[in-house]
């Protein structure tokens, strides 16, 4: 079902804090985004805090076009109207690859695993039914790519160092 890992290093992250939940705003920070000729590899959507009604959005993008967004969407915070603004370029998003990928139950719980046995934290999780991403630290990538390769057995060499 797993056939293949792969990842990216040249990605960034961008978080805005406390994000109204006026309706329109995504809609707003999308049009930032855009008008700066960027695209989204991945979004994240979560409560900003305990009894907040503010929301965090996080964007995954190409580090080429995160400070042109950066600074678009900075110049846009009257509008949108959030409260800070979170700029990571020590990122990398580790990929998944299978046909169905989603339909083995057995998968989920084998990759987070092998992600937590290396001490490999999770930012963002996306998935499709071909692909697993996760947006982790990009210090943690390499033991991230061995250990989920040794777990789905994709490490041919690994395995001949050790049998």
């Amino acid at each position: 079902m797993v056939s293949g890992v792969g990842a990216n290093t040249q990605l960034a992250k961008i978080t805005l804090a406390g994000v109204p939940p006026t309706p329109g705003v995504a809609a707003e920070i999308f049009r930032v985004v855009a008008d700066e000729g960027s695209n989204v590899d991945m979004m994240v959507q979560n409560p900003s805090g305990a009894g907040s009604t503010a929301t965090d959005i996080s964007l995954a993008m190409p580090r080429c076009d995160a400070r042109r967004v950066v600074a678009g969407l900075m110049a846009a915070r009257p509008t949108i109207g959030f409260h800070a603004l979170h700029y990571d370029v020590g990122i990398a998003k580790l990929s998944l690859h299978g046909l169905g990928i989603r339909s083995d139950p057995l998968i989920f719980p084998r990759l987070f695993r092998a992600l937590s046995d290396v001490g490999a934290k999770v930012d963002m999780i996306s998935t499709s039914d071909m692909h697993i991403d996760v947006i982790t630290p990009i210090e943690a990538l390499d033991r991230a790519l061995s250990a989920v390769q040794f777990t789905f057995g994709l490490d041919l060499e690994r395995e001949r160092r050790l049998g």
